[in-house]
């Protein structure tokens, strides 16, 4: 299902104001030369509510520390850190460094990157849903912040007609060497943890809540998709991660609501219908008790837990 409200967009990328964008598909903007690089990042961290990303995101880190939470789970980046983002994803900017310096390549779903759609992307976005931050040598960080440059300075010729096709060039490159990082990186955490079946349910089932959360609120509906009982999987998720299937269902409907709410785009009522909620006063007992105060008191400013 397509995002039900406006999040955090594409051209809203606060890094630097000196961006280069191509058809308003394709963006790269860092903070790297920038004396007060770290002012607009305050923009993300002062939010009260997350925002839904509504595009695909790669975020290196060269210098300093910054910490974000992706779909729940929290990453510090550090220099020579590297943050893939897919578009549906819930963020929020927690904390920085004075001396965070980043640079950014985002691009929505109508930029046609042929690696995109390989057999190795299909494989690696399952991972990436859940695994979002690799660390890369000091080579990795300087070979790709070249490609970066190279790319910047293509999109800055105002007579180049070829920047589609140089830039899916070089975006292949840049996919290919991220294909052999997440690569790696999984081969060294299965090592280490030699994944098991029940690891491999908990991963798929919060994909699966990920996916259909604005839909589909019980428990069956999950078990069913994976071919197990809904006691089997409350079981196994709370083993693997501590919390029962129920709990994390409520928390990604929770946070969608949150940030529908904080939006000032819709109503109560039409927020209860894009949740699917049989009515508005059973999305105000279920938003109730999960937050501690009504769906209208929070869009005012009430709690912010």
């Amino acid at each position: 299902m397509a995002s039900i409200f406006k999040g955090l967009e594409m051209m809203m990328l606060p890094i630097s104001n000196e961006a280069q964008i191509f058809e308003d598909k394709f963006m790269l903007t860092d903070n790297i030369d920038i004396q007060d690089g770290a002012v607009e990042l305050e923009k993300f961290r002062s939010s009260e509510c997350p925002f839904k990303i509504n595009f695909n995101m790669v975020l290196f880190c060269v210098e300093g520390d910054l910490k974000v939470r992706v779909n729940f789970h929290d990453y510090r980046l550090q220099a020579c850190s590297v943050l893939f983002v897919l578009p549906g994803s819930i963020g929020e900017c927690l904390e920085y460094t004075e001396n965070c310096r980043l640079f950014v390549i985002a691009f929505s779903g109508n930029m046609d990157i042929t690696a995109i759609n390989s057999p190795m992307a299909m494989m690696m976005k399952q991972y990436v849903s859940s695994n979002a931050v690799v660390k890369i040598s000091q080579k990795e960080a300087d070979e790709c912040l070249m490609l970066y440059r190279m790319m910047s300075d293509k999109m800055q010729l105002p007579d180049f007609i070829f920047k589609n096709e140089v830039l899916n060039g070089y975006m292949q490159v840049l996919y290919a060497i991220g294909y052999q990082w997440l690569s790696d990186n999984k081969k060294h955490m299965d090592l280490q943890k030699r994944e098991s079946r029940q690891q491999r349910l908990c991963d798929n089932f919060l994909e699966l809540v990920r996916d259909n959360h604005l839909k589909q609120r019980e428990i069956s509906f999950y078990a069913d998709k994976l071919c197990v009982t809904p006691k089997y999987l409350s079981g196994i998720v709370y083993q693997v991660s501590r919390r029962y299937a129920s709990e994390w269902i409520k928390d990604y409907v929770i946070l969608e609501a949150k940030a529908l709410l904080r939006s000032n785009c819709y109503t109560v009522q039409q927020i209860s219908d894009m949740l699917n909620f049989a009515s508005p006063s059973f999305f105000g007992k279920y938003f109730k008790a999960a937050v501690g105060c009504s769906p209208r008191k929070y869009a005012m400013g009430g709690d912010l837990t």
